[in-house]
């Protein structure tokens, strides 16, 4: 979304939550990049808009290393 101005063009380089869609389009982006995770782990993965959860049971260290590891490779 560019801006007309008297110096020109101006285009945000941040995304605007201005539009009614913007949260919408985050939460889709956000969910498409943690599709594999979600996908692989169901149930210890979860997601909603800037916040991420991994759940394991106690005793289950190994598991949320490597789902921690995961999520580090995708950031």
């Amino acid at each position: 979304m560019a801006f007309k101005t008297t110096r020109g063009l101006y285009a945000p380089r941040v995304m605007s939550f201005r539009p009614t869609n913007a949260l919408a389009c985050m939460q889709r982006f956000i969910n498409y990049i943690f599709q594999p995770l979600r996908d692989c782990y169901p149930g210890h993965f979860k997601n909603y808009m800037d916040d991420c959860s991994i759940v394991t049971k106690e005793g289950e260290l190994e598991l949320y290393r490597q789902i921690t590891r995961e999520f580090f490779k995708i950031l």
